[in-house]
C-alpha cells in the first residue's frame, strides 16, 4: 500500500480506519476495566501512568502507545492506556495518558487515575474508561 503524502487524510487522520484498528486492537487486552476480576489497585496501574508508556501519533494516540519497559511481557508492543501489566512503574511527576496538561509554569500537572468509586459507567455499568473524556472507549 503506498501513502500519498500530498493527500491531507492520512492513515493516522481517518476516523473510520481508526475506529476498525482501534476495536481490533482492544482484543490484546491484558486487564480490561469491564471484568468482573479487575482489581481496584489497578485503577493506579494503567499503562497511561506509567513512564514507559509512549504516546502514538495522531488520534490513535489520544488512548494507544507503545511499552518500553524491558521488563514487561509488552515491551515494543502497542498497549492501551487503560490496559495495564505487572511491571508498572508510576510517573515521576504523576501524569496520566498524552499529552501531560501543563501548568503556566510549563510543569505537568497531574491528572487523577480514576477509582472504582469515581469512573463514570455507561447504561450497562460499564466504566467509561478514565478521568478525562476519551475518543475511545472499551
Amino acid at each position: 500500500m503506498q501513502i500519498n503524502l500530498a493527500n491531507p487524510r492520512r492513515t493516522g487522520d481517518d476516523r473510520r480506519h481508526n475506529d476498525v484498528v482501534h476495536a481490533r486492537w482492544l482484543r490484546l487486552l491484558n486487564r480490561s476495566t469491564g471484568e468482573p476480576g479487575y482489581r481496584d489497585e489497578w485503577y493506579w496501574e494503567q499503562c497511561g501512568g506509567c513512564r514507559f508508556w509512549i504516546a502514538l501519533n495522531g488520534e490513535l494516540g489520544q488512548d494507544w502507545g507503545a511499552c518500553t519497559n524491558a521488563r514487561s511481557a509488552f515491551d515494543g508492543r502497542l498497549r492501551y492506556e487503560h490496559d495495564g501489566c505487572k511491571s508498572f512503574t508510576a510517573r515521576e511527576n504523576g501524569t496520566f495518558g498524552w499529552p501531560p496538561l501543563l501548568s503556566s509554569s510549563g510543569l505537568g500537572r497531574a491528572i487523577p487515575t480514576p477509582t472504582p468509586q469515581t469512573r463514570p459507567t455507561n447504561r450497562r455499568g460499564v466504566p467509561k474508561g478514565g478521568a478525562r473524556r476519551l475518543r475511545y472507549r472499551i
